[in-house]
């Protein structure tokens, strides 16, 4: 099976035209690693950047366990199937819910402040909040627009 393969490569020599296609190829080959690493090194700063931002989150319709911030690998997972172009403006809209925006689909989460965990963490313990988070995302005096800057971002750097 070796030698079948063996054979294309001798016919590169007799084509010309698949000649140079190849060698175009292989030529292009390292220029590509390069663009993948940069593709791979900003994939990792985001899903850090998304832990950090979002890793609370209550979870909702498109925020699921299929899709969440909950840690690095999830957050990967999710960024790398946003990249595709799946659902990445449904996740940045079930992010950009407020308070209100849940009491009004009759639930609710909590406020974004109470998740200082060194101070408060028992309270979050008896609370079941540690392993179930449930926080609405931090507004910036009063707008949450931080997860519009994060995917708009992310979508124009990478998607």
């Amino acid at each position: 099976r070796i030698f079948r393969i063996a054979r294309l490569f001798r016919l590169l020599k007799f084509m010309k035209s698949l000649n140079r296609l190849f060698s175009a190829l292989m030529l292009s080959v390292p220029r590509l690693v390069n663009v993948v690493g940069i593709l791979l090194l900003l994939l990792v700063l985001f899903s850090i950047l998304g832990v950090q931002l979002f890793a609370t989150a209550k979870t909702s319709e498109t925020l699921n366990d299929y899709g969440n911030f909950q840690d690095f690998w999830r957050g990967f997972a999710t960024l790398f199937r946003a990249s595709t172009g799946e659902a990445w403006n449904e996740i940045m809209h079930d992010l950009g819910k407020g308070e209100i925006d849940f009491f009004r689909e009759g639930t609710w989460c909590a406020p974004a402040d109470l998740y200082d965990w060194q101070s408060r963490y028992d309270t979050l313990r008896s609370k079941c909040l540690i392993e179930n988070p449930n926080s609405c995302v931090q507004t910036l005096w009063g707008w949450n627009v931080l997860p519009y800057v994060y995917w708009v971002g992310y979508i124009l750097l990478i998607g």
